[in-house]
């Protein structure tokens, strides 16, 4: 992990970046500055993140508080970021780029539990448990990182309500979305699996109201993982899905289609 530095010379399309999910919405704002106000971007970077995730002004005095005692790092794909069984001694809040959390089995398979996207906190469980981490995490892109100390975390969380109230939130979001794959993969066939995740993924058309986007193609080694299935089950399931018109693949993107009723 490295810290935050900016170039001038770089040019994002953040406005896309926002629409795909890959980079924090609250850290549109910035971007309107002209060059000389990039050297800012850093040091400024854990007040927008927080303030974003608290639904709060950045001008609050809590998030000047946790901004003091956070910092920002930036991870490469497949960099570590928690050790499974670990003890706490972090929490991030991630700004952009996409996580993965993982557990790994007593006979060494790999089970992908979530993807932690902009805006989530990862490693907080743990810490409010007082237990060892039941996962590991990895960058699965490049990611931005705002990362705060245990010990930081939780007596801000005790101090401020705020703070504890978003992260009760977020934790309720995520046994949610939880129960859902659960259920889904209990009760959905491979195929209907897929097909769910294809249209989570999706990105509108721009067109057709009733295409959505997947560009560039995924793997199917990345969308077995995703619905919890074997590399060749997700194969056959691409092809079903194809022989029924609900998906079409073009050289460069996936199109799913969704018939409005």
């Amino acid at each position: 992990m490295t810290r935050v530095t900016w170039h001038a010379n770089i040019r994002l399309s953040v406005e896309q970046a926002c629409i795909q999910g890959s980079i924090a919405p609250g850290f549109l704002a910035i971007y309107s500055h002209d060059d000389r106000e990039h050297g800012r971007v850093t040091d400024r970077l854990p007040k927008i993140v927080w303030a974003d995730f608290l639904g709060v002004k950045e001008s609050h005095n809590v998030v000047a508080e946790i901004a003091e005692a956070s910092h920002t790092l930036t991870v490469t794909t497949n960099e570590p970021i928690i050790d499974q069984a670990g003890v706490s001694d972090w929490v991030y809040l991630v700004h952009s780029g996409t996580l993965s959390a993982i557990k790994y089995t007593m006979n060494g398979h790999e089970i992908l539990l979530s993807e932690i996207k902009p805006g989530e906190l990862v490693g907080e469980l743990s810490i409010l448990a007082s237990t060892e981490r039941s996962s590991a995490v990895v960058a699965s892109s490049e990611a931005t990182l705002i990362a705060i100390g245990a010990k930081d975390f939780q007596r801000h969380c005790t101090q401020h309500s705020v703070l504890a109230a978003a992260v009760m939130k977020q934790l309720a979001e995520r046994l949610i979305r939880t129960s859902t794959v659960l259920s889904e993969r209990i009760s959905m066939s491979v195929p209907s699996r897929l097909y769910g995740e294809l249209v989570r993924t999706g990105l509108s058309s721009s067109t057709d109201e009733e295409i959505l986007i997947i560009d560039p193609v995924p793997s199917v080694t990345g969308l077995a993982r995703k619905i919890h299935a074997t590399r060749e089950a997700t194969s056959r399931a691409m092809s079903v899905l194809q022989s029924r018109g609900l998906i079409r693949r073009t050289d460069t993107m996936l199109e799913i289609v969704t018939p409005k009723q």
